[in-house]
């Protein structure tokens, strides 16, 4: 592979060589380490292969040796594309400020992206990373590390628990994590739990408080379920905002009146179908021309998507 890169940069020759004595010139080259390649005998005075450009000069003060004669009939490598580039100064300058462009732009910002966080917290973000002097435009190389990017954000924007920077080619990524704050629990003053309505107790939990009902009492209107106050003496007492669950049955009387006539609809099963296809809202039936023979009908409508070549129907 080195070989081949050399052979490229230093340039080369395809060459048809004429003459009586074609092989004894090519056991010469042989003899004095030209490097050829690609032999080929095109007919019995006539030989052809490639041949380096520094050894042109050997080749020429051989062939006078052995009389022959040497056409160059292909070029290639480096010295020849910068022969061509000379002649066609416009183009040459041309890609090589293309390069010089590409080279510059990607060595500049060209965005920032802001993930996660509130509104309030990305736009602090926002002006710290204008502060650093991260915006678009500017040059990387005169940019902090990464790592200190970072540092200066904690120190900047104080309401976030963590703001992670990476980046990735001309785009600088910030990640934001917020405090999560557990939320504030109700303060409640102190207070029994009484009942409702009538019921019989089939099941209670009683976080805060004492219970002065159990399960399968009867209990009525007002009746105090589970009191605030706890503590066996009276000095020890004290009052809490009662907390809990107490489920009970509740009966009800009811008047319901019912007709002992009724009349109600059936579908009889039988049916007919007609099918569309539609494009852009406009439907074009394609079986079931007509409406159906039947004095009152309930229509049903099912919607199946048709691809076709890329395009999309609707059967109905």
């Amino acid at each position: 592979m080195i070989n081949q890169w050399m052979k490229h940069i230093k340039g080369f020759v395809f060459v048809e060589i004429t003459g009586v004595y074609t092989e004894r010139l090519l056991n010469a080259c042989l003899n004095k380490g030209l490097a050829i390649w690609s032999i080929r005998k095109m007919d019995e005075n006539r030989l052809g292969f490639y041949l380096a450009l520094e050894d042109v000069p050997m080749m020429r003060s051989l062939l006078k040796k052995f009389e022959c004669k040497m056409f160059f009939k292909k070029r290639r490598g480096g010295p020849f594309l910068i022969a061509k580039m000379k002649k066609r100064t416009g183009f040459t300058l041309g890609v090589v400020s293309f390069f010089i462009l590409i080279l510059v732009c990607s060595q500049m910002v060209w965005g920032i992206q802001v993930k996660g966080g509130s509104p309030k917290i990305a736009n602090e973000v926002e002006n710290a990373a204008l502060e650093l002097g991260i915006k678009r435009g500017t040059f990387q190389m005169t940019l902090p590390p990464v790592e200190k990017i970072q540092q200066e954000m904690q120190q900047r924007v104080t309401d976030a628990t963590w703001i992670g920077v990476r980046q990735k080619g001309t785009i600088y990524e910030f990640e934001i994590v917020e405090h999560q704050l557990p939320e504030e629990a109700e303060l409640l003053s102190p207070r029994h739990l009484v009942a409702k309505k009538k019921a019989v107790i089939y099941k209670m939990f009683v976080e805060h408080g004492h219970a002065e009902v159990k399960v399968n009492d009867f209990v009525q209107p007002g009746d105090l379920l589970v009191s605030g106050i706890i503590g066996t003496n009276k000095k020890s007492q004290q009052t809490v905002p009662t907390k809990g669950q107490v489920l009970g049955e509740i009966w009800y009387t009811s008047n319901v009146t019912v007709p002992l006539e009724a009349s109600f609809t059936t579908l009889t099963g039988k049916h007919s179908s007609r099918y569309f296809v539609s494009f852009n809202d406009f439907n074009v039936p394609i079986w079931g021309f007509g409406k159906p023979k039947y004095q009152n009908v309930q229509e049903f409508e099912e919607v199946k998507t048709l691809n076709v070549f890329g395009w999309k129907f609707l059967l109905r």
